[in-house]
């Protein structure tokens, strides 16, 4: 994708630094509820030290 100028878009240009996450232990209607209130479809999770475990996906 290019943007104005003709240069290529990049992650940078889009991506957000405020990171949404939740823990392997977030119910799953509150994720939901996370997923609608910021309209993403996506959220990774990570343990009690930081570490990103995954990204829940629907079957």
């Amino acid at each position: 994708m290019k943007i104005a100028g003709g240069a290529m878009l990049k992650v940078k240009d889009i991506m957000t630094r405020e990171l949404i996450t939740v823990s392997p232990e977030t119910e799953i209607v509150h994720a939901t509820k996370i997923l609608l209130e910021n309209r993403i479809n996506g959220v990774p999770v990570r343990d009690e030290t930081g570490k990103l475990g995954g990204n829940p996906l629907p079957e």
